[in-house]
């Protein structure tokens, strides 16, 4: 594993959404369940923002799936382009 837990906060759920791009679901799953509690602790209103993703984190595909349907929910929003997925397939899934 090649993370280090900081103690929460955004940066823990950056690395947390990286671990579980790269396949490492495990250290995804903890790395989200501190930044979900310490972004909860700081801003309860947060949490909502935050509830897709502690329900997406459970398998691997509807992850990789739910944050590529963010990033390109984003892209679109601000007039880029869709990406390809990690497997190569674009995806346009919009979630908001």
């Amino acid at each position: 594993m090649l993370h280090e837990d900081r103690g929460g906060g955004w940066p823990t759920f950056n690395s947390a959404i990286a671990c579980g791009m790269a396949g490492d679901m495990e250290a995804a799953r903890a790395l989200f369940r501190t930044a979900y509690d310490s972004i909860g602790a700081w801003r309860p209103d947060l949490q909502r923002l935050l509830d897709p993703y502690a329900e997406a984190i459970k398998e691997k595909e509807e992850f990789t799936n739910f944050v590529m349907g963010q990033i390109n929910s984003q892209r679109k929003k601000y007039g880029f382009s869709p990406i390809a997925d990690i497997d190569g397939r674009t995806t346009l899934t919009q979630t908001d």
